[in-house]
C-alpha cells in the first residue's frame, strides 16, 4: 500500500498560556502537522475535509466547543474530536458524547496533557487506517476497470 498524507490536526483554545503547554507536550510527542488556535473563527476559517484529527476546548470567546465540533463533522463526519475542557459536568460530557467526539478529555485532572497527546496519536493513527483503505478501495476500483476495458 502507498503511504498516505501527513495527517493534519488543528487544536483550539482560547488560553494562549494552554496552548504553549500543548505545544510542548505535542512536540514532546513527536507530532508534526498540527496547528494552534486561539480563536474560533481562524480554526472555522481553515477548516476542511482533510483536517482529520481536531481538539477543541469547550469555552471559547464567540461559540462553545460543541458549536465547533458540530461544524468540524459537517466538514468531515470521520474527523477524530477531542474535546478538552475543564468543564467536567455530565451533562457537558453527554452533549459532547451526542456530537460524536470520539475522546473527552479534562484539562484539570492529573496528567492531561499525556491524556491529550495519547489520544491525539490514536486519532492519527485511526485516521491513517481509514485513509489507507480508502486509498486501497480507490486502487482495486482502477484495476477492476482496467480490467473491464481490457475484455471489451
Amino acid at each position: 500500500m502507498e503511504e498516505t498524507v501527513n495527517i493534519a490536526t488543528f487544536i483550539l483554545d482560547d488560553d494562549q498560556e494552554l496552548l504553549d503547554l500543548i505545544k510542548a507536550a505535542v512536540d514532546e510527542a513527536g507530532i508534526k502537522n498540527y496547528k494552534l488556535f486561539t480563536d474560533e473563527g481562524l480554526f472555522l476559517k481553515g477548516l476542511t475535509d482533510e483536517i482529520h484529527v481536531c481538539v477543541v476546548d469547550h469555552f471559547l470567546t464567540k461559540l462553545t466547543g460543541l458549536d465547533i465540533v458540530k461544524e468540524i463533522k459537517c466538514k468531515n463526519e470521520h474527523s477524530y474530536v477531542i474535546a478538552y475542557t475543564g468543564m467536567f459536568q455530565p451533562k457537558v460530557i453527554i452533549d459532547y458524547i451526542n456530537s460524536g467526539i470520539d475522546r473527552f478529555v479534562d484539562k484539570n485532572s492529573n496528567g492531561h496533557l499525556q491524556q491529550l497527546t495519547g489520544f491525539l496519536h490514536e486519532g492519527i493513527a485511526s485516521a491513517t487506517k481509514r485513509l489507507d483503505f480508502h486509498a486501497f478501495i480507490k486502487c482495486e476500483r482502477e484495476k477492476l476497470k482496467e480490467n473491464d476495458n481490457g475484455a471489451l
